[in-house]
């Protein structure tokens, strides 16, 4: 096997991702792009192991662009990465991070 047998496919980075509105409960945000056929868009509180499945660190897996996520502190920290559907499936080469630092309920 050579060694471009071993290499991720990369999707696009999310730069065109935006905070449409931000409370004290809630953050929509709007992704900028349409899913990829199988696939998309993967949420979790820190910037490693994208991957399926179910762990502490998982948000959510969103297959629309528009996405409502729920605060839980003053400081949230989500990481954004799209995903498509190979087996295993391939995600962007970064994560897009939103910083978020207002009182929860306020």
């Amino acid at each position: 096997m050579d060694s471009s047998e071993n290499c991720s496919t990369y999707l696009s980075n999310l730069t065109n991702l935006v905070v449409t509105a931000l409370n004290g409960s809630t953050v929509a945000i709007s992704i900028g792009l349409s899913p990829p056929i199988g696939g998309g868009f993967e949420i979790r509180r820190r910037d490693l192991e994208f991957m399926p499945g179910e762990d502490p660190g998982l948000v959510s897996r969103a297959i629309l662009p528009n996405i409502t996520l729920s605060r839980e502190t003053a400081n949230d920290r989500y990481y954004v990465r799209m995903y498509d559907g190979s087996t295993p499936p391939n995600y962007s080469e970064f994560s897009t991070a939103l910083f978020i630092n207002l009182p929860v309920g306020s």
